[in-house]
């Protein structure tokens, strides 16, 4: 096998380990809002910011990935 081959197949399974197991360790409702810590840059608290209304960016990709492996996995 060739080595992008390696490469495609560990990003792969990152997106599966993140689906899967990302949700609990996350912790946070992606949907949950706080108008007091809107576009926030990355921080201790949230890695990846937050979004206009407040909602925390990493939870949000955590659990699309989570719906989009199982949407995948379903099809």
């Amino acid at each position: 096998m060739t080595r992008l081959v390696w490469i495609g197949g560990a990003l792969f399974g990152l997106v599966v380990a993140v689906a899967v197991v990302g949700p609990a360790l996350v912790g946070r409702d992606p949907l949950a809002q706080n108008i007091t810590e809107r576009t926030r840059p990355p921080s201790r608290e949230h890695p990846f910011g937050t979004a206009r209304f407040g909602r925390d960016v990493l939870s949000r990709v955590v659990h699309g990935a989570h719906i989009t492996v199982v949407t995948g996995g379903l099809v």
